[in-house]
């Protein structure tokens, strides 16, 4: 009986215990043959290759042999045992093959690391970082509900809805008793300025001291005074923010971001001032504002926007898509007529992710809508329905190419 037809039988749980005996004598008289014969065999996927480098162990292969024999319960078995000195172990593996064992000196177990789990790129939320007069940083997101701080006779609260509110509280209360023993003001009744920032993917509501209310948009900011005593009540802001300003004819409300000024006396406006975006734009709702820059002014009338474009040299008055201008602040993407990068912009900013564009910008302006509380995959996938473009994820930056 040939060397093949012995390894055939072995493959096939069908060696006698004279026929063992015949194939370990024929493996240790041709180990060259049965190497070449293995070699064959595995090239054609008969048999698994062993892992790692050396000669077979034809004494443990013959063990194993006799072994098997004794304990097989008769007829054929479709699985087979591998068992490689390079994993140190035995393993189950579901294919036809026999019993390989190589000589390793001190063999280590193969380390197999596990691909890294992607980021979980999740909306934006209530997050923000509060910074006190004093330089100290408060989490808002994590901060416990209640009193936070107390800044010159002011207190710094979080109510329970994730709010931040500045309250000055009537003599004689309790809450007054705890403003009364804060932090007073300077000697020279200098102002304590405190500012709330937002991270990329983070969105934040405040209470300023004199009862107006600002919502701020992912990745923005605004410095404040703890109390507005001066003839003017003035904020400034970076990135993108609705205010809804108490009214007070006596002290009007200036927000100050860029060089441009937008004066209020008691209204509803949105003012984005994005330093990537190309324009300072003001979007009055109701009310009546006046914007000013570099000694130009523009007043503008509920419904219209006043946008000064970088590089410019006066306002452009506009009647805009009120709807897409305030879509962020009702959590939703309003695309009308946008550009692909105008819209990635904002994607990048609510999900906190950087942007590639791999070739050709993708031409042409996007419509559609989508709540702004869907993963980004789910947002994706809305704009690839248009056919023009295709969005993949390497970790937190999205690639933006093109379709041909």
């Amino acid at each position: 009986m040939t060397l093949a037809e012995l390894l055939r039988k072995y493959l096939d749980d069908e060696l006698t215990p004279d026929e063992v005996r015949l194939f370990r004598e024929a493996a240790l008289r041709d180990p060259a043959g049965l190497d070449k014969l293995l070699t064959e065999w595995i090239d054609q996927g008969l048999v698994r290759a062993p892992a790692g480098e050396g000669d077979i162990d034809f004494d443990v292969l013959y063990e194993e042999m006799a072994q098997r024999h004794a304990i097989r319960a008769g007829g054929r078995r479709g699985l087979r045992l591998f068992l490689f000195i390079a994993a140190a172990a035995a393993c189950l593996l579901a294919v036809a093959g026999i019993f390989l064992l190589h000589r390793s000196p001190s063999p280590k177990p193969a380390v197999v690391k596990a691909p890294a789990a992607p980021p979980v790129i999740i909306p934006a939320g209530n997050k923000a970082v509060l910074t006190l007069a004093n330089g100290s940083r408060v989490t808002l997101d994590s901060a416990a509900d209640g009193l936070l701080a107390k800044q010159g006779g002011v207190l710094v609260v979080k109510l329970a809805g994730g709010q931040l509110a500045y309250k000055a509280p009537k003599p004689g209360t309790v809450l007054g008793d705890l403003a009364a023993s804060g932090t007073s003001a300077p000697a020279d009744d200098r102002p304590l300025y405190n500012e709330i920032a937002t991270p990329r993917g983070g969105f934040y509501e405040l209470l300023l001291p004199d009862g107006s209310k600002v919502w701020l948009d992912a990745a923005s900011s605004l410095r404040f005074p703890t109390a507005f005593n001066g003839p003017s009540r003035q904020v400034d802001l970076t990135g993108e923010a609705y205010f809804e300003v108490a009214p007070n004819p006596r002290q009007p409300f200036l927000i100050n971001t860029q060089g441009v000024t937008v004066q209020v006396l008691g209204t509803e406006l949105n003012l984005m001032a994005y330093s990537d975006e190309d324009a300072i734009r003001t979007t009055l709702v109701s009310g009546s504002v006046r914007v000013l820059r570099g000694g130009k002014g523009q007043q503008i009338k509920p419904g219209e926007q006043a946008s000064w474009l970088h590089g410019a040299q006066g306002w452009q008055v506009s009647t805009p898509d009120m709807k897409q201008v305030l879509a962020w602040k009702r959590l939703e993407f309003r695309f009308e007529g946008l550009s692909m990068d105008a819209i990635m912009r904002q994607i990048a900013r609510w999900y906190d992710v950087d942007i590639e564009y791999r070739g050709p910008l993708p031409a042409g302006e996007f419509n559609g809508v989508i709540s702004r509380k869907k993963s980004v995959a789910d947002l994706l996938a809305v704009l690839e329905q248009t056919d023009i473009v295709h969005f993949s994820l390497e970790g937190r930056k999205i690639v933006v190419e093109r379709r041909l």
